[in-house]
C-alpha cells in the first residue's frame, strides 16, 4: 500500500487507528524489514555499544538507516553514514506537512586502506564521549574514522580520520575517503558552493561556504529561514609517509542559521586545529564529560540494562541543547518523538512536537538536568502566540496547545487525523503539570515572574474554566467532544485524564500566583477554582475504580484501549486515590489496553504495582517496557514491539527511564517536598541516582537491597535539604560532602524554608503538607480529661514556650510532655493545655489536638490554636527545625480548614505577680512572619501591641519593654 503519512498515522492506519489514509499519490513502500538478529553488541562495557556488522535493508549492502545510531548537539544531528543533516528549528514545508528541512552532509564520510579490502571493521558509539567510531585493522595498519557533533562548539559536525602505523611496516599508508552527501535537497534552495580558502588562513584544505532558504513556510505570515555552511572539503585520499607513526585529518562542518554563529565557529575551529590537532576532539570529550557528570541513572549488575539506560541517557541528552556552549544556543524547538536526527516528510512525525516531550522525556531529564527541562518550557513559552489563537477559534479565554507543532507553534497535524487535531486537548494540561513540576524542583521564582511561566500557568488554567459546559442537572462542568491519549475513543466526553489535568492545572495555578508574588485570588480568582471543584471526574462508586471517560462501561472497541490512559491519574497526576481503587485501576486497564502499544505504557504499569508493593508484577511489566523494542546493535527504539513506528523512539525512552526513577526509585515530586520508597531491580546489586537534582542541590542516591546512601555533592545556600525517615521521624540535614546511610526504607526530602503559599488543592487532600504528628499515646498521656470541643476554624494562632523541660531528642521530649500534662493537670487543667507542643528536634507533638479548645483560652480567644515550644525560649531563640515545623503545623492547619486563612499569630505570655512577664526571645523572631500581630496577656484576658524599637507591653501605667533582637515595622497602639 503506498504511504504519504507519517510513522504514527501510519501505524494506526495500519491497527484500524483514528487516522484515515488519504488518496495515494507518490512514492509506495514495501513493508518495514524488521533488523535481523546478527546485529549484535559485542562490547562488555556498559557505555560502548560496539559490532563487526550494520544493520542492513534485507541481504543487501545498503545500510538500514531506520536503525543507525545518531550524533548530535541538540543543534544538529545526522544518522552515521547518512546524507542528511537536520538542524534544530529548520522546517520546510505548509501547515499540516511542515517537516524537518534536509540539509545534504559533508560529513557522511567512509574509508578504505589502499591495498587491503579485506580490512577487519569493527563499529563502535561510545555514548561517554559521545563519539561514533569504525576502527579498520591490518596487519600493518589501524585506521580510526570518528564522527561526532561538538558538545561546545555546537555548530561543528566533525570527522577525523587517525592512521596508526603498526608492526615493522615502513610503507607508506594510504587511506582513500570518500563524502556520501546524496541527492541534492528537496527543502532547501541552495546557492551555488563558493570556495572561500582566501578568507582563513589556517584551512585544512579547501574550505567552502553555501547558503539557502526553505522553499515552503507553515503559513503565510511565516518568513523562509536560511542556513549557512561553512566546511572544510573532504580529500579523495590521506597518507601516513613513511617515517611517521600516526597522524591525525580533520574535517569539519559548522552549520547555523545565523551567519555569524557559523562563520564565528568555523574560525575559531581552525585556529584551535592549527595549535593542536587533537584540540576539538578533547574539548568534546571533556563537555561530555561534565554532561554526564551532572547526572544520571547507573545500575549495578545487569549490563543488559545498564546499556539500555544509558543509551537511552545517550540519545536524550544528544538531542537536547548543549550546556554553556561556546556561542549561546538558538531558540530549542523541542523535542519529535524520533529526536533530532529524524523527522523527514511522511516519516518519523516530520519532526514534530507532541505531548510526548512534556509527559515521556520530560521528568527524568527535570530531575538531573533541571537547566533543560527549562529549555523544553522555553519552547512552550515561545509558541504562546499561536495558542491563544488556538483557544479563541475555539471560542474560550487563556492558551490552547496544538496536538502537533514545529518551527512556529501553529497545528501542524496534518487532515489524515482531524479528531487528534480537534479534540486532544489533553495536551495543555501535560504542559501545565511539567509547568507545575519544573516550579515544584527548581523553585525557580524568576522564571515565573520574568520569563513568562506565570502567565503561561495562569492562561492555561483561564483555557480550561471556559472550556467546560454546566450540567444543571448534576451541578457539574463537563468538558465534552474530547480524545484521551487512548486515541480509540475520538470524541467522547469527560475524559478521566484530561479532566484531573485541568484541576491540577487551575490548581497549581493559584500557588504559583502565590509564590511569583501575585494576588493568588485575584489572578486566579475563586470563581475558577469553583467550575474546577465541579467539573466531574467519572469515579464508578460499586467497583471503586475510574472509568475511561463518561459511558465507558458500554463502549467496546476490539482493539482495546491503545495505551496508557486512566493509569496516569496515579503517577505521573498523583490525583487522591485510596489503594484499592489505585489497585482497580491498575487490574481493569491492564486487561483491555493493547499488548501491541507503546514501550511506556508498561513502564506505567510497573510503576503503579510498584507504588503498591507487587514487586513480582511490576518486575515483568518493567521488562515489557524495554526489552521488545530495543534494537540491536545501537539500541534503537522503536515505536511498536512489530518495528514500525517512528525511530529512534526516544519516547519509549522517557518512559523507560521514569520506570527506574519514579518506580523502583519510589520518588514522588511534591509541591514542598519529595517522597522516595526505593528498591532495587531484581537481580542486581544496586540503582543509583547520579546527580539527583532539587532545589539547586545535586544528590548522589545509592539504593541497595539493605541500605540507602545519600551523599550530597554540591549544597545549596539558599535551600538547605533535610532527609526524613518516614518511618521513624529521624531527620539528617543534607550538608554538602556528607553522606547519610540509612536502611532501605521510605523517606523524604525537603527545605526548611517552608512558603507562605498554601498548596495546590490536590495536595491537600491528600494531606501532604502537614508535619508527622507524634500521637499522645507516644508520650503516654493520660486520657481520662473533659476538654471543650470545637468545631470553628482558629483566628489566633498562640505561640508561648512551656517554661521548663528542653529536649532535643525523642525520649526526652515524651518524658518532658508528660510532667508538662501531670503539672498542667495539677494546677486545675483537666489536660495539657496546648494543642501541639513542638521539641527542639523539630518534632511535632499531639497535645489536645485538632477541634479542642487550647486550656489557656480567655473567653476572648476561644477560637484560637495553642502551640507549646518545649523548653525556656524567654533568651533562646528557636532553632530553624522549630521554626520550619511551626511553619508547616499553620500552613497545615489552613489547608485542612482548622486555622482561618486570614489568621492572627500573636504571642502567648504570662504575668509574674501583678506584672507581665517580658516576651519571649522566640517571639522577637516570629515578629517578622506574615501574620503576626501581637501578644496576649493570658491570666489578665487582655490584648497588648508590640512597638518598634522594643517590645512594649501595657496595662495602665505599667510598661515592660523587651530589647528586640530583629527589626520590623511598627504596628498602630491599642
Amino acid at each position: 500500500m503506498c504511504r504519504i503519512m507519517s510513522d504514527r498515522h501510519w501505524m494506526e492506519y495500519q491497527r484500524g487507528g483514528p487516522y484515515t489514509a488519504p488518496r495515494c499519490s507518490g512514492e509506495c513502500f514495501s513493508p518495514i524489514p524488521k533488523p535481523a538478529s546478527q546485529y549484535e553488541d559485542i562490547s562488555n562495557d556498559p557505555t560502548v555499544f560496539q559490532t563487526d556488522s550494520l544493520p542492513r535493508k534485507g541481504n543487501s549492502d545498503e545500510i538500514d538507516f531506520r536503525y543507525m545510531t545518531s550524533v548530535s548537539n541538540g543543534h544538529l544531528a545526522t544518522l552515521v553514514y547518512s546524507p542528511t543533516v537536520y538542524l534544530n528549528g529548520l522546517y520546510n514545508g505548509p501547515t499540516g506537512w511542515s517537516h524537518r528541512a534536509r540539509i545534504p552532509s559533508t560529513q557522511a564520510l567512509t574509508a578504505n586502506i589502499s591495498g587491503h579490502p579485506d580490512a577487519k571493521r569493527l563499529y563502535a558509539l561510545d555514548v561517554k564521549r559521545g563519539v561514533f567510531e569504525e576502527t579498520l585493522t591490518t596487519p600493518t595498519s589501524r585506521v580510526i574514522l570518528r564522527l561526532y557533533a561538538h558538545q561546545y562548539y555546537t555548530r561543528l559536525l566533525v570527522s577525523e580520520v587517525t592512521v596508526h602505523r603498526m608492526g615493522d611496516n615502513s610503507d607508506t599508508i594510504t587511506v582513500t575517503l570518500a563524502n556520501h552527501p546524496g541527492e541534492p535537497s528537496t527543502d532547501i534552495n541552495f546557492q551555488p558552493e563558493v570556495d572561500i580558502s582566501g578568507e582563513f588562513q589556517n584551512c585544512l584544505s579547501e574550505c567552502h561556504y553555501q547558503t539557502g532558504v526553505t522553499l515552503v513556510t507553515e503559513s503565510n505570515t511565516t518568513d523562509p529561514r536560511s542556513v549557512h555552511i561553512y566546511n572544510t572539503m573532504v580529500q579523495e585520499s590521506v597518507a601516513l609517509p613513511a617515517a611517521v607513526t600516526n597522524k591525525t585529518w580533520v574535517f569539519l562542518s559548522s552549520i547555523d542559521m545565523f551567519d555569524e554563529y557559523a562563520k564565528g565557529t568555523f574560525k575559531k575551529a581552525l585556529d584551535l586545529l592549527k595549535d593542536d590537532i587533537n584540540a576539538l576532539y578533547t574539548s568534546h570529550v571533556e563537555a561530555w564529560s561534565k554532561r554526564w557528570a551532572r547526572g544520571h541513572i547507573e545500575i549495578d549488575g545487569d549490563t543488559y540494562l545498564s546499556k539500555r539506560i544509558y543509551g537511552s541517557f545517550y540519545y536524550l541528552l544528544s538531542f537536547l541543547p548543549a550546556f554553556d556552549p561556546y556561542i549561546k544556543n538558538n531558540q530549542f524547538y523541542g523535542l519529535s518523538p524520533g529526536g533530532l536526527a529524524n523527522g523527514a516528510n511522511w516519516t518519523d512525525y516530520q519532526g514534530h512536537v507532541f505531548w510526548d516531550m512534556e509527559t515521556w522525556m520530560y521528568p527524568t531529564m527535570l530531575m538531573f538536568h533541571p537547566e533543560l527541562a527549562k529549555d523544553m518550557l522555553s519552547y512552550r513559552t515561545y509558541a504562546m502566540g499561536p495558542a491563544y489563537e488556538r483557544a479563541a477559534e475555539g471560542g474560550y479565554e487563556g492558551l490552547r496547545f496544538p496536538w502537533e507543532s514545529a518551527l512556529t507553534g501553529v497545528e501542524q497535524t496534518p487532515d489524515i487525523c482531524v479528531p487528534c487535531r480537534e479534540n486532544q486537548l489533553h495536551i495543555t494540561g501535560d504542559i501545565g503539570l511539567a509547568a507545575r513540576q519544573y516550579v515544584t524542583v527548581t523553585r525557580d521564582v524568576d522564571w515565573l515572574q520574568r520569563e513568562k511561566g506565570f502567565q503561561m500557568l495562569r492562561d492555561m488554567a483561564n483555557f480550561w474554566v471556559t472550556r467546560p459546559t454546566y450540567d444543571k442537572e448534576r451541578d457539574t462542568y463537563s468538558i465534552n467532544g474530547v480524545m484521551p491519549p487512548d486515541e480509540h475513543a475520538q470524541s467522547i466526553n469527560n475524559s478521566a485524564y484530561t479532566n484531573v489535568g485541568a484541576k491540577l492545572s487551575v490548581y497549581f495555578a493559584r500557588y504559583a500566583a502565590c509564590l511569583a508574588g501575585e494576588n493568588a485570588t485575584g489572578v486566579v480568582p475563586d470563581s475558577w477554582v469553583d467550575v474546577i471543584d465541579r467539573l466531574f471526574v467519572p469515579f464508578n462508586e460499586e467497583k471503586q475504580y475510574h472509568p475511561e471517560f463518561e459511558g465507558f462501561e458500554d463502549w467496546t472497541d476490539e482493539r482495546g484501549v491503545k495505551q496508557a490512559d486512566t493509569i496516569l491519574l496515579g503517577y505521573p497526576q498523583m490525583w487522591p486515590m485510596t489503594s484499592e481503587v489505585r489497585r482497580n485501576d491498575l487490574v481493569t486497564y491492564e486487561k483491555v489496553t493493547n499488548p501491541l502499544g507503546p514501550a511506556m505504557t508498561w513502564g506505567m504499569f510497573a510503576i503503579g504495582w510498584l507504588e503498591l508493593g507487587d514487586e513480582h508484577t511490576a518486575h515483568e511489566l518493567f521488562h515489557r517496557s524495554y526489552s521488545p523494542y530495543v534494537r540491536e546493535p545501537f539500541k534503537i527504539w522503536t515505536e511498536a514491539r512489530s518495528g514500525i513506528g517512528a525511530v529512534n523512539f526516544i519516547t519509549g525512552m522517557g518512559g523507560f527511564l521514569q520506570a527506574l526513577f519514579f518506580g523502583y526509585g519510589g520518588t514522588r515530586i511534591f509541591t514542598e517536598h519529595m517522597e522516595f520508597d526505593p528498591r532495587v531491580p531484581p537481580g542486581n546489586k544496586a540503582l543509583k541516582f547520579i546527580g539527583t537534582n532539587y532545589l539547586g542541590n545535586s544528590l548522589d542516591i545509592e539504593i541497595y537491597t539493605k541500605k540507602v546512601i545519600v551523599i550530597t555533592r554540591e549544597a545549596s545556600t539558599e535551600y538547605p535539604l533535610i532527609l526524613r525517615v518516614t518511618g521513624t521521624g529521624a531527620e539528617h540535614w543534607l550538608r554538602q560532602g556528607k553522606e547519610i546511610v540509612i536502611g532501605r526504607v521510605p523517606f523524604s526530602i525537603r527545605t526548611h524554608k517552608v512558603t507562605d503559599c498554601l498548596l495546590p488543592k490536590d495536595e491537600v487532600l491528600r494531606g501532604k503538607n502537614c508535619p508527622h504528628i507524634i500521637a499522645r499515646s507516644a508520650w503516654k498521656a493520660d486520657n481520662e480529661y473533659a476538654t471543650q470541643p470545637t468545631s470553628a476554624a482558629a483566628d489566633y494562632v498562640v505561640v508561648d514556650h512551656t517554661a521548663w523541660g528542653m529536649c532535643t531528642d525523642l525520649a526526652t521530649c515524651t518524658r518532658a510532655i508528660k510532667h508538662i500534662q501531670d503539672w498542667h493537670q495539677k494546677i486545675g487543667y483537666p489536660d495539657i493545655a496546648y494543642n501541639f507542643l513542638i521539641g527542639e528536634d523539630g518534632r511535632l507533638y499531639e497535645g489536645r489536638g485538632w477541634d479542642v479548645v487550647p486550656g489557656n483560652a480567655t473567653d476572648r480567644s476561644q477560637e484560637s490554636l495553642s502551640i507549646g515550644l518545649v523548653g525556656v525560649f524567654r533568651c533562646k531563640p528557636a532553632n530553624v527545625r522549630i521554626q520550619e515545623t511551626l511553619q508547616r503545623l499553620i500552613k497545615c492547619g489552613v489547608e485542612l480548614g482548622k486555622i482561618n486563612t486570614d489568621y492572627h499569630l500573636v504571642g502567648g505570655t504570662g504575668v509574674e505577680g501583678d506584672m507581665p512577664t517580658v516576651p519571649l526571645a522566640v517571639h522577637c523572631q516570629l515578629r517578622t512572619w506574615k501574620h503576626w500581630v501581637r501578644y496576649i496577656l493570658e491570666a489578665l484576658g487582655e490584648i497588648f501591641i508590640g512597638r518598634t524599637s522594643g517590645v512594649t507591653i501595657r496595662r495602665g501605667t505599667t510598661v515592660v519593654t523587651c530589647l528586640v533582637m530583629m527589626p520590623r515595622p511598627p504596628f498602630p497602639e491599642g
